[in-house]
């Protein structure tokens, strides 16, 4: 008894020395983001923006790609076009179903901020806010893991990672920079079911619709993430439950993001999907230091490759010396471990009979973009390391130090452009001959675009010899984004081109009446025939049978399994535990002490 007695007043007592140490800055009890937290973010952010202030825009990859959409989306958010179908300056003007194909997500933020910015301010505040983002959701889902410390040093490490600085300024990939922010939540999600799956399912099906409205090779990989790491869960708590809620949470997730996915799965048959995997986008072609390639994929393939091996490096010996988080939560140091080794493998040559394999996976293109998971698993784990060393200060020092060298090798090789490119980008979208094709894969089928003579009206005849006859007087009163009136009249039967690619979406009306829509066979052209008379010519980009079907599933997912599966995380159901009776006991004592939370 005496002993039992000597060593609850020793516990007692390192209580008191302890806790009060951990939680004074970090967390108050009024808050969930301390402002210690938010400033060390918001600094971090900033910091990693500074050589967009100075230098102006990169000139990554996707620039080119990406901007043009986001003008277009803010020019029909003025117009009263809340959400965008067909892009009408693109392809020189003649139109294609971009929006339809592209998630609407990042487009809207961009656009949003295009309306209160200038163009040449877009793209830094843009990526400041996902920066903040990444650290802000870091920061939350670390907690499970690890202690309030930590876990900040965890979301400043991934908030200034190496994918996610080369994503911001040697790619651009504005739309995938919004699915790398996101992926902690997911990870987190994954690793929560096996504690309390029904608590569980509602948040990660909301972060799995979101991946599907941001960017569509990160929803890719997030779902096959996902899909591994429930597996695991399972494995790991023998259990089936994960599994079970796990498929709740993904089919709610497709449910949610139905008003976008059905549309653009269902209509890729009307376009060159085939595209989207080209040679030099073929998983293949694109693993680390791969040189079977174009050499500028080549060049930055080496030097991510290169990145990616020393984050692989750091999280394999982070995973060897996060001793506590080994201790304390077995089964989640595993679920890490087994991430980054997965996501490791998934680079490399040996992966590639999954990419023949598995449904879609081909579509995600560059390999290295598993970069991402491995990068949420090495935060993680190399923050959980850090804090278990006696002088933290010194392996601190030495991370911001790694960061600082790596961001100024990107920043250096990147391109840069510190004139008005984004202005002059604009100009183009907005001039009488639009903008080039976004991407080819989005072309309807039967579009030629080198066919198409760029400076044409936007009405005329469709066959030379009706210009000898008699004239018939062309007005046009409106040509929008997604309708588009003009009237004929007309002293015999016509035949008209327009400048716009036929789209099985668009619907003709003469006077009211509905009319077939003939295509051109060259390139891809909308004709319509017109009668000897005065017509009205209506033509309107429809809402097709698929796209009201998914709009009714979000409805009903959001409307009726969200609040069935609030519910279910408002009951009072058990956490499943793994830890043994005397580890349950302890980490009860310490947590009201020193903040830990409870996994």
């Amino acid at each position: 008894m005496r002993s039992v007695e000597a060593h609850r007043r020793r516990l007692s007592a390192d209580l008191t020395r302890q806790g009060p140490a951990q939680t004074l800055d970090f967390m108050p009890s009024e808050t969930t983001f301390p402002r210690p937290v938010v400033l060390w973010i918001m600094l971090t952010a900033t910091l990693a923006v500074t050589p967009m202030m100075l230098f102006g825009i990169p000139l990554g990859h996707d620039l080119d790609f990406q901007m043009p959409g986001w003008m277009e989306a803010a020019d029909q958010l003025r117009r009263g076009i809340i959400f965008h179908r067909w892009s009408a300056a693109t392809n020189h003007g003649f139109g294609e179903p971009f929006f339809i194909f592209y998630p609407p997500l990042s487009r809207m933020m961009g656009a949003i901020l295009g309306l209160i910015l200038p163009w040449r301010m877009v793209p830094g505040v843009y990526v400041w806010m996902i920066l903040i983002l990444a650290g802000a959701v870091m920061w939350k889902c670390a907690q499970e893991w690890m202690q309030p410390p930590a876990a900040l040093m965890a979301a400043l490490l991934y908030a200034t990672n190496p994918y996610l600085l080369l994503t911001v300024y040697k790619r651009c990939a504005y739309a995938e920079l919004l699915a790398i922010a996101l992926f902690p939540a997911l990870v987190w999600g994954g690793i929560r079911m096996g504690k309390n799956a029904p608590q569980a399912t509602l948040p990660l099906s909301l972060v799995f619709a979101t991946f599907w409205v941001s960017d569509l090779p990160g929803a890719v990989v997030a779902s096959y993430t996902l899909a591994g790491l429930l597996a695991l869960v399972s494995l790991v708590y023998r259990s089936f439950r994960p599994l079970l809620y796990g498929a709740v949470a993904i089919l709610s997730g497709f449910g949610a993001s139905a008003f976008f996915l059905l549309p653009a799965a269902w209509e890729r048959r009307w376009i060159n999907i085939g595209d989207a995997i080209k040679f030099q986008w073929m998983p293949e072609h694109n693993f680390l230091f791969s040189h079977a390639n174009l050499p500028k994929y080549v060049t930055f393939n080496r030097g991510l490759s290169f990145f990616a091996l020393f984050v692989m490096a750091v999280t394999a010996g982070a995973a060897v010396l996060a001793r506590q988080l080994r201790h304390d939560k077995p089964q989640d140091w595993r679920l890490l471990a087994g991430l980054a080794t997965a996501s490791t493998f998934m680079m490399l040559p040996p992966s590639l009979f999954l990419y023949r394999t598995l449904p879609e996976l081909r579509f995600i293109q560059f390999p290295w973009r598993w970069f991402t998971p491995l990068c949420v698993a090495g935060a993680v784990l190399t923050a959980s390391a850090v804090e278990e060393a006696r002088r933290k200060w010194m392996p601190r020092a030495i991370a911001a130090f790694a960061v600082a060298c790596i961001a100024a090798v990107i920043i250096h090789t990147s391109w840069w452009d510190p004139d008005h490119h984004l202005d002059e980008l604009n100009a183009v979208v907005h001039s009488d001959v639009g903008f080039r094709s976004i991407a080819t894969w989005d072309l309807p089928l039967g579009s030629q675009p080198s066919q198409l003579d760029k400076p044409v009206p936007l009405v005329t005849f469709a066959n030379s010899a009706d210009d000898k006859g008699p004239t018939a007087d062309i007005a046009v009163s409106q040509w929008a984004a997604e309708r588009k009136v003009f009237s004929v009249d007309a002293s015999r039967p016509l035949l008209l081109k327009l400048r716009l690619v036929n789209y099985p979406a668009w619907q003709a009306s003469i006077s009211g009446k509905s009319v077939p829509i003939q295509t051109d066979a060259g390139s891809g052209q909308m004709l319509v025939a017109v009668p000897a008379a005065f017509s009205r010519v209506e033509i309107d980009f429809g809402r097709t049978l698929d796209r009201t079907l998914g709009i009714v599933i979000s409805l009903v997912t959001v409307f009726g399994i969200f609040p069935l599966l609030f519910w279910l995380t408002r009951e009072k159901l058990g956490d499943i535990d793994p830890a043994p009776r005397h580890q349950q006991r302890e980490v009860h004592l310490f947590t009201p002490e020193n903040g830990r939370r409870q996994g």
